[in-house]
């Protein structure tokens, strides 16, 4: 979901909430059901030079620290269950200014290029993933986050990984930053 004008800076909020799928149903996660605020984290400048900026829910712990309770889709070095340091700007919202304390989680982001023709794709990769107890949050059909934490995966901690779909060439990629529509 964006808001904000095509000069002014853009703000970018998740159109659902850290889900996982269990049993063929949807199960949200249990911080994300009790959330209390929305962290705001500065995203890279785009090339056109627009400021933009990621929502995500969270749980305050103190005046100046906040659990993240969302797969960050566009945020770097950020991850479901991290503790941020935050700061109220003025006009009063919560801004991320650092990782406090990192929950050793992984974020990786999947792009179907096929996403908005065929809305299956990310369904599929859910059923795939439903062993692993990954907790997601899909941005749209073309764009799906997942998070995960504990072991190592393979291929480093976030980032990048490729996977080829079972009913035609290409590949999901975790493009480092993703412009939405």
């Amino acid at each position: 979901m964006k808001r904000g004008g095509s000069s002014g800076p853009q703000y970018l909020e998740h159109p659902s909430k850290a889900s996982r799928y269990q049993a063929r149903t949807f199960i949200v996660h249990p911080e994300a059901r009790v959330e209390d605020c929305t962290v705001w984290a500065p995203l890279d400048k785009a090339p056109d030079g627009v400021e933009r900026w990621e929502g995500l829910v969270g749980i305050r712990l103190a005046l100046d620290k906040v659990r993240v309770c969302a797969v960050p889709v566009f945020a770097d070095d950020l991850n479901l269950g991290d503790e941020v340091k935050v700061v109220g700007s003025a006009q009063g919202a919560l801004v991320v200014t650092r990782v406090s304390d990192d929950a050793g989680n992984y974020t990786f982001r999947v792009y179907f290029e096929d996403g908005e023709r065929d809305d299956t794709l990310w369904r599929e990769i859910l059923r795939e993933l439903e062993p692993m107890e990954c907790w997601f949050d899909v941005y749209s059909p073309s764009l799906l986050v997942t998070g995960r934490g504990g072991a190592r995966v393979d291929g480093g901690a976030g980032g990048r990984f490729e996977r080829g779909h079972p009913r035609r060439p290409g590949r999901a990629v975790s493009p480092p930053h993703v412009s939405p529509r």
